[in-house]
């Protein structure tokens, strides 16, 4: 990790499911465990002392993909969720959220990423990347 005396390891998405009310930022032994076991499994090189533990709290849409869509009802107002990992697609969300802003329309496939799509409307959905 860039500045510092080792590799960052993480977890990506679950855990346990908090709210900003309820999360705590005490390390998750858990957690920790799993990390160290796939490290050592997969990339013992990787393992040695834990040099520090931060947590972190970001949402997820239930089926973990973005929302790119018009805003209903709201005449040229449009909006992209993107949760814990959109920022590795900034520049492409960016420019799509502009060509539609500027011309009602864009080339990308939106499809997938439907403000109205099933999994958003469900009262309790299914989130598989839970732990």
């Amino acid at each position: 990790m860039f500045g510092e005396g080792g590799p960052k390891a993480a977890q990506d998405a679950g855990g346990k499911p908090v709210t900003a009310e309820t999360r705590s930022f005490e390390p998750d032994p858990e957690n920790s465990r799993r990390v160290r076991d796939f490290l050592t499994r997969y990339l013992p090189s990787a393992v040695g002392p834990e040099i520090y533990t931060k947590t972190c709290l970001y949402t997820l849409t239930p089926d973990r993909d973005f929302v790119i869509d018009a805003v209903p009802d709201a005449g040229g107002v449009f909006v992209a969720i993107g949760a814990g990992h959109a920022f590795k697609f900034a520049s492409i969300i960016g420019k799509t959220l502009a060509e539609l802003a500027q011309r009602g329309q864009t080339e990308a496939d939106l499809s997938p990423f439907t403000i109205d799509r099933p999994i958003l409307k469900e009262k309790d959905p299914p989130r598989s990347y839970m732990v």
